[in-house]
């Protein structure tokens, strides 16, 4: 009281209870009269303010510890005008900000250039639609993920904007892509061809050295049975024996060598080694094949045996090797 005598005027808040028992927030503002030496004092009900100020403070609160929770991302309340009501984070305390200092600036103030764009998926937040974009700032790629607010009466004062350092993730797929790429080059490049086969026969991979070999390129025979088209017909039972038993995980690896039918129909003779890729729990994702194209070799081995023959044949007859050689060459002509 003597602080309002010699103030002449003051406003607090305070508690009060009422004749039914309940207590209500109230609050006083008092005048004080010197010349009538009297008190003029205005009561004014404040209770449903001071539950929504609570309320929203308890909002405010669990919305904080939302965000502090969340890895290596931030929150923030964009409200209808596209300042920043509130916004709080992790990514604030990994780079030394204070998310104070970002409450009540616009778009243009905070994102500068970027902003128009960032302004565009905000708007169609505003208007009921939910936004997901990625936006490369200040070094950083980030990952905007906004939703609208609704009130009660059904419109939307306010929304909510998730934005998440995904910097990491990027240069990681990049590393990712950058690897597959040397990888698939290292595979284009492979003397053998190399052939990926799902458990059920289709071709999931075929390099270079593929097409080369058997004349079909990638394109022709990705989806496809790679059986129906380099495999002659009569040998076909028994490919599809052999995949059959690599699929089911009964053969750790399989090598042979068959004939194999080109795309312009000629035959050839390729060493083939085959091996089942299972997973972590045991099952066959693939069967990776390798085949090399013999046919060269395998001709000059019969060669180098048919004359090895005609050595042989002359030491036991005692003839001149020349002779033997040239008597030959008459037959096959």
């Amino acid at each position: 009281i003597n602080d309002i005598v010699e103030q002449g005027y003051q406003r607090f808040e305070s508690k009060h209870r009422c004749k039914n028992g309940s207590v209500i927030d109230v609050e006083v503002s008092t005048n004080y009269l010197a010349d009538q030496k009297e008190f003029i004092v205005f009561l004014r009900n404040i209770t449903e303010r001071k539950e929504a100020e609570e309320a929203l403070w308890e909002s405010e609160k669990l919305l904080r510890t939302i965000a502090e929770n969340y890895p290596q991302s931030y929150l923030s309340i964009i409200k209808s005008d596209y300042t920043t009501g509130f916004t709080s984070g992790q990514e604030f305390q990994r780079q030394n900000l204070d998310p104070e200092q970002f409450i009540g600036l616009t778009l243009e103030q905070i994102f500068g250039d970027k902003a128009p764009l960032i302004r565009s998926h905000y708007e169609k937040a505003f208007q009921g639609e939910e936004q997901s974009f990625e936006l490369f700032l200040n070094d950083q790629y980030q990952l905007y993920r906004t939703v609208p607010l609704y009130a009660e009466d059904g419109s939307i004062p306010r929304i909510l904007s998730v934005v998440e350092n995904i910097t990491e993730r990027k240069q990681a797929e990049k590393r990712l892509r950058e690897s597959q790429e040397r990888l698939q080059t290292s595979v284009d490049h492979m003397p053998n061809a190399y052939i990926l086969f799902s458990p059920e026969g289709q071709v999931l991979e075929w390099n270079r050295t593929a097409e080369r070999i058997f004349g079909y390129t990638k394109e022709e025979m990705v989806g496809q049975s790679a059986v129906d088209f380099i495999v002659p017909e009569e040998a076909r039972p028994l490919v599809v024996n052999v995949f059959s038993q690599l699929e089911k995980g009964k053969t750790a690896s399989y090598s042979e060598k068959d004939n194999n039918v080109h795309k312009d129909g000629r035959l050839m003779t390729c060493q083939w080694h085959n091996t089942p890729l299972t997973d972590r729990t045991g099952e066959v994702f693939a069967i990776l094949s390798m085949a090399e194209d013999i046919t060269e070799r395998q001709q000059a081995e019969e060669q180098i045996k048919q004359q090895q023959y005609y050595l042989e044949k002359a030491q036991e007859l005692g003839v001149p090797m020349i002779a033997l050689t040239q008597r030959r060459d008459i037959v096959k002509a």
